[in-house]
């Protein structure tokens, strides 16, 4: 995308747009429980973070309580892609549970540490296989799905010519393969 140095020209057009927000960045989540909305639409999360302290070295991001000295600007926008279940049964249950999941199409409009995984949690939507986020009891998510689902899908600016420009990953297939398996709704 960039040619030359770092410091040349090229890279500096395109460092500018990330500081500028102008970089578009979309990310496929998988999280627990219902879709926010109906399959397809999209809403705006607009809630300012701050830093917590968990002991002296360990630092998370979180919610700001209200506009507290040091909470910055954090906008995420999301968009339902999808809404999928999983049978979990416990020992000796007679009957098997269900637990609910959703894809999310998120796209920070702030590039704040952590915002897709700290807004979505703030709404009850916690991150599958998030051990910094997602509470305890769902640690078992890790068994069918090894690592934190979040994945930057697309990456959009613009070139010299000013032409959008799009760079696409599709989803790793240890992603792909535990989405695999479960059951979507239709």
């Amino acid at each position: 995308m960039a040619m030359g140095g770092l410091c040349s020209a090229p890279a500096n057009f395109l460092l500018a747009q990330f500081a500028g927000r102008l970089a578009m960045k979309t990310y496929h989540c998988l999280c627990s429980g219902p879709p926010l909305g109906a399959l397809g639409t999209a809403g705006l999360t607009n809630a300012p973070m701050e830093e917590e302290m968990d002991g002296e070295l360990d630092a998370a991001m979180r919610v700001a309580r209200s506009r507290a000295e040091g909470a910055r600007e954090a906008t995420t926008t999301l968009k339902a892609k999808g809404c999928y279940w999983k049978a979990t049964s416990e020992e000796g249950a007679d009957t098997a549970l269900f637990d609910m999941f959703s894809l999310v199409a998120a796209q920070p409009i702030t590039g704040r540490t952590h915002q897709i995984r700290v807004h979505l949690a703030s709404l009850g939507r916690h991150l599958v296989s998030d051990p910094m986020y997602g509470p305890s009891a769902l640690s078992y998510h890790r068994e069918w799905c090894p690592r934190l689902f979040l994945h930057c899908s697309r990456l959009t600016v613009r070139g010299l010519d000013r032409q959008q420009c799009s760079a696409i990953a599709p989803l790793p297939a240890d992603l792909a393969r535990a989405l695999g398996t479960l059951v979507p709704v239709r």
